[in-house]
């Protein structure tokens, strides 16, 4: 197997290395090594730690109970406290009502008095003053305001209560007018009523039920059955002998067999013939057994090479192997061929529309 692996191999990959110096192996210096991070997990026994700390800091201190050394410290009775005691509402409309009356009674005073005086001294006219040039005008509009009514709460509450009352007592009245027992009024005994039909009394029958049938009909079931067993019991007592037919026929006479006498030959027995198939059996499975195991130990063998050639390869693989420096073609820098570019004003449409404008 190794020899047929080594002729499917390439040639350039059975061709050993050239230096002859063995590899020296050297651990890498990695960075992670320089890499650290800060543990923040505390450990089991700091975890303890803190905990007996909480314990301790947050730990409960009951107060020592004075109530039975010092009285006053006892449970205080709770004051009882006097009712609610209704009053009437106190509204603002009602008192803005009662200003606006003196307001109006004032000025009802005012013009009973002002009218005395002109009936006494004769008639007055007082001319208005003449408005300011600087002030504006200010026209004085009459404001007319709602008058509202007082109302009382107490007296719409006792019409309704009254109200309710009565809806109550008519109830109650209807209720017992109900109770009451009126008899209906007794009719005309005197009036023509029909001929009284006279029936004849029911006669008493015996029932006659389905089951009663069934029951008669297993009974009588029953006794044949027992009378036809009685009869064959009494047939089988009785007893009746056969004839004697072996006083008149002949004695017993031995007749010759036909059957030919037997031939000793060879014979072969089964367990020689068993012995060998067994024989032959044990010989196939023996060489089935030798066939296996070469198979397995050539698997074996091919496993062990498989192992052998992935170890070379892995370590060569690992064999730090720069790349070579491309070497690239040099850059030649020509002349350009084009003629050089002639510098001049651009022709703009601005300057156009301007002269058309003007």
């Amino acid at each position: 197997m190794y020899f047929i692996l080594l002729e499917a191999t390439p040639l350039r990959k059975r061709q050993r290395s050239k230096s002859s110096a063995v590899t020296i192996a050297t651990t890498p210096n990695l960075e992670t090594k320089s890499r650290k991070r800060n543990v923040t997990c505390l450990s089991n026994s700091q975890k303890e730690d803190q905990q007996v700390e909480d314990m301790k800091r947050f730990c409960f201190k009951a107060n020592p109970v004075e109530v039975f050394s010092n009285p006053n410290h006892a449970a205080k009775k709770r004051e009882t406290r006097s009712t609610t005691e209704t009053a009437e509402f106190e509204f603002q409309t009602d008192k803005r009502i009662q200003q606006q009356h003196e307001k109006h009674q004032d000025a009802l005073q005012a013009s009973t008095d002002l009218t005395v005086n002109t009936m006494d001294h004769g008639y007055i006219v007082k001319a208005n003053p003449i408005p300011h040039n600087g002030v504006p005008f200010k026209p004085v509009l009459p404001h007319k305001t709602t008058q509202q009514q007082p109302f009382k709460v107490d007296e719409r509450s006792q019409e309704m209560m009254a109200k309710r009352q009565q809806k109550i007592d008519k109830v109650l009245d209807e209720e017992r007018k109900a109770r009451i027992f009126h008899a209906k009024p007794i009719g005309d005994l005197k009036a023509n009523l029909p001929p009284k039909v006279v029936r004849p009394a029911t006669e008493i029958e015996p029932f006659i039920l389905e089951t009663y049938l069934v029951g008669e009909q297993k009974v009588e079931a029953w006794n044949q059955k027992m009378e036809d067993e009685q009869k064959e019991l009494l047939e089988q007592i009785n007893f009746k002998a056969k004839s004697a037919t072996v006083l008149e026929s002949k004695p017993f006479a031995v007749k010759k067999s036909q059957r030919p006498l037997t031939d000793v030959s060879e014979f072969e027995l089964n367990t020689n013939r068993r012995a060998e198939e067994r024989e032959v059996f044990e010989t196939h499975k023996r060489l089935n057994e030798m066939e296996a195991e070469e198979r397995r130990e050539q698997r074996e063998r091919e496993r062990l090479f498989v192992e052998q050639e992935d170890t070379t390869k892995m370590r060569l693989e690992r064999v730090h192997k720069p790349n070579p420096i491309k070497r690239y073609r040099t850059v030649e820098v020509q002349r350009s061929e084009k003629s050089l570019t002639d510098a001049c004003s651009p022709l703009l449409q601005t300057k156009l529309r301007s002269k058309v404008r003007k």
